[in-house]
């Protein structure tokens, strides 16, 4: 059941928690995962042999670490808040997840 008054029909419109933690959490992932086979075979057949490690680089790879390791807190998180609270959806588990295995 969609509540159109907690979208569009409010001074502070917000997406549903469940669709926060469903589309908009898992079309990047689903996009990632579709252009990977591509992406693979550009890189495989333009390989130059190396990896500039620029400064860039660095700080593009230290800031996907931290994303990755924010992710895994969350799903832990998710599991701590199951156990206090049992009725909880189980998309807040299947998402986070989702999202770490993706990263």
């Amino acid at each position: 059941v969609v509540d159109w008054n907690v979208t569009w029909n409010t001074s502070n419109p917000d997406f549903t928690k469940c669709f926060q933690n469903t589309a908009l959490a898992w079309l990047p992932c689903v996009y990632l995962w579709a252009c990977f086979p591509l992406y693979f075979l550009y890189l495989s057949r333009h390989d130059r042999g190396y990896i500039q490690m620029t400064h860039l680089n660095k700080a593009k790879t230290a800031l996907g670490l931290l994303l990755w390791i924010v992710c895994w807190a969350d799903l832990f998180y998710s599991f701590w808040e199951r156990s206090q609270e049992p009725y909880l959806a189980p998309v807040l588990l299947v998402s986070p997840t989702f999202l770490g295995v993706t990263m």
